[in-house]
């Protein structure tokens, strides 16, 4: 009998011995990739999905990012359907930049993430403005997407925020407001990105008490 070894029955099947084969073989567990991680490159602010297939479905898949386990959350969404395995990284920051990596049971499929940064245009520009001296006044730019960054200037000097100049900005809008106008503030005023640039200028009118002569003098 060689090759057979002897096999414990059931007691319902009257306690009777069974010859079973020795050489049984516990089938091992094939893990496969089908479709590796491709490199993606996305611009500022857009959305970025990594996809692998994976066999078998139930494959437990644990991604990664720049070397640190990726926690679900509104930015980054992890998902699966069948063989499919899916990582979204949403509205892309240059710093999201790295690497991904998708581990399964073992095998491991990686892939690079580059982020270039978006230019930022401005979709509305300034326009000239006349306002009266001792007031306030607003100057509004409004750019391409909202995490652009902008700088004012008035004749090349930057401006800095403070007590005269309020800087503000409210999804793609950026405002200056220039508090308590003096004929000092006359000129020219400009927003900038790195990609575009608007300008305009700011008259200031005089007004003139009874008695000067009446009338308003634009600066």
């Amino acid at each position: 009998m060689s090759g057979l070894q002897k096999c414990s029955a059931s007691p319902h099947d009257g306690g009777s011995l069974m010859l079973c084969p020795d050489n049984l073989a516990v089938v091992p567990r094939v893990v496969e990739i089908i479709m590796e991680l491709q490199n993606l490159t996305v611009l500022e602010g857009e959305d970025a999905t990594f996809k692998c297939l994976v066999s078998p479905e139930d494959v437990a898949v644990i991604w990664q990012l720049n070397g640190q386990p990726v926690v679900p959350s509104e930015r980054l969404l992890v998902t699966r359907s069948g063989l499919c395995h899916s990582l979204t990284l949403r509205q892309c920051q240059t710093g999201d930049a790295g690497t991904v990596t998708a581990n399964a049971e073992g095998l491991v499929s990686t892939a690079r993430l580059s982020v270039q940064e978006a230019q930022v245009l401005f979709v509305r520009k300034l326009q000239d403005v006349v306002a009266e001296e001792q007031g306030d006044v607003c100057l509004e730019v409004e750019v391409s997407h909202e995490a652009a960054e902008v700088q004012w200037l008035k004749q090349g000097i930057l401006l800095q925020p403070g007590s005269k100049y309020q800087l503000q900005e409210s999804g793609c809008r950026r405002t200056l407001t220039i508090c308590c106008l003096g004929p000092a503030d006359r000129g020219t005023y400009r927003c900038e990105s790195l990609h575009d640039r608007t300008q305009a200028k700011l008259h200031v009118e005089r007004e003139y008490r009874a008695g000067d002569g009446g009338g308003r003098q634009r600066g």
